[in-house]
């Protein structure tokens, strides 16, 4: 399994040329990718600011990129939450720190 952050699963799910060739082989291979929910909140933050944008409104978009092909949506269990509140060198974004959980491969 391979845990998604938002812009990897954004970029992969649009098919965005920003998705690395690396990060897009290890994808295919995968047999499961995961979401986290909290992205959904970030994705449909960043539509408020206006600062992505998509040809239908958001939760629509997010209800059909969460019906991709290997996708499952994971929530934010507190154990999770409170291991990333506890990182060093935390570099301020509250949403990327699945790379420092050790819960699954990180893209």
């Amino acid at each position: 399994m391979i845990l998604l952050d938002t812009h990897a699963w954004l970029w992969y799910v649009t098919e965005s040329p920003k998705l690395s060739q690396a990060a897009l082989q290890a994808i295919q291979q995968t047999e499961q990718l995961a979401v986290l929910s909290v992205s959904c909140w970030e994705i449909a933050m960043q539509v408020e600011k206006k600062r992505i944008g998509f040809d239908r409104n958001v939760e629509e978009w997010i209800t059909l990129a969460l019906q991709q092909p290997k996708i499952m949506l994971l929530s934010l269990d507190p154990k999770a939450a409170v291991l990333a509140a506890r990182l060093s060198d935390f570099h301020g974004d509250p949403i990327d720190f699945g790379s420092d959980i050790k819960m699954c491969d990180i893209i």
